[in-house]
């Protein structure tokens, strides 16, 4: 028989509990949205200020890049763009295509070659201030140490200017460069002369070679012959002098004679203002004086 207990069914208990459906929170979509924005303007205001900051010619430089054929386009028609050697011209509508350089290759700008040039002429320049500095101490050590040119060392002055290296062989009135009133050198004037040539052949600047004299006029001439033919006649004896010691004639490029109109102290009438002036040319001081005597040529 059935157990009454078992044939009834237990029953079944059904709970039933409320959920709290949340609603999404908002996720802040205008927040990227502005960030986007801001974005966009700030590469706009920059892409504004690379335009008006740039110089014509490298804005031309620019456009010249973008106008050139790329790499891609040329592997589209199945070219390498190692074999791409092709320059795209549109004209009228149409398309041009001729010979060139690999098109993936950027024109340099005028400004870019500006700069280059002007980063080597400082190079140079250093490179030849360094060697003219060189020169200078040569020299000074062979007036130091040479007995022939050591008691002349307060009469041969060195100086460092814009246009080189300048020798100063200033008369010390008790023993002068020249024989009184004329353009004979005295025999250890020659003999300095000689000397300071060895050291200068070793460099391949150019030089000029200046005479001046004091404001003591002569009076035994008649006034045909002054300070100025005086002044000439010595920086020519004395260039005569340093070929004849072995300095090669095409490295002279200027001999002047300058009187009394520059005088190297303020009473001109000072016998110190009797000078011979040899100026070691830059290459910089070379150039602009070759343009200037080809100026004064035409």
């Amino acid at each position: 028989m059935l157990d009454n207990n078992s044939s009834k069914q237990a029953p079944v208990e059904i709970v039933r509990r409320s959920q709290s459906q949340e609603e999404p929170k908002p996720f802040g979509a205008w927040k990227l949205a502005y960030a986007d924005f801001v974005t966009a303007m700030m590469a706009f205001f920059l892409l504004m200020w690379l335009l008006s900051s740039p110089k014509p010619s490298d804005l031309a430089g620019l456009a010249d890049y973008f106008t050139l054929s790329k790499p891609e386009a040329a592997r589209e028609k199945g070219q390498s763009s190692s074999q791409s050697e092709s320059k795209v011209e549109f004209s009228g509508g149409k398309v041009k295509e001729q010979d060139s350089k690999a098109a993936s290759e950027q024109k340099p700008t005028n400004n870019m070659l500006e700069m280059a040039r002007q980063e080597l002429e400082i190079q140079r320049e250093r490179q030849e201030a360094k060697r003219l500095e060189e020169l200078k101490k040569q020299i000074q050590d062979m007036i130091n140490k040479d007995p022939n040119t050591r008691p002349f060392k307060d009469q041969i002055v060195l100086d460092n200017s814009v246009e080189g290296l300048l020798i100063q062989l200033i008369d010390g009135g008790k023993r002068p460069m020249f024989d009184s009133g004329s353009a004979n050198l005295k025999p250890y004037a020659a003999d300095i002369l000689g000397r300071l040539t060895q050291v200068l052949n070793q460099v391949d600047n150019r030089l000029t070679v200046t005479g001046h004299t004091d404001s003591v006029a002569f009076t035994s001439r008649g006034g045909a012959y002054t300070n100025w033919e005086l002044s000439s006649d010595r920086a020519n004896s004395s260039r005569r002098e340093m070929m004849n010691q072995g300095l090669p004639e095409e490295k002279v490029i200027r001999v002047v004679g300058m009187a009394s109109s520059n005088p190297l102290v303020e009473d001109s009438a000072e016998a110190v203002n009797r000078r011979i002036e040899i100026l070691v040319l830059t290459r910089k001081a070379e150039v602009a004086l070759l343009k200037r005597r080809i100026l004064e040529g035409l």
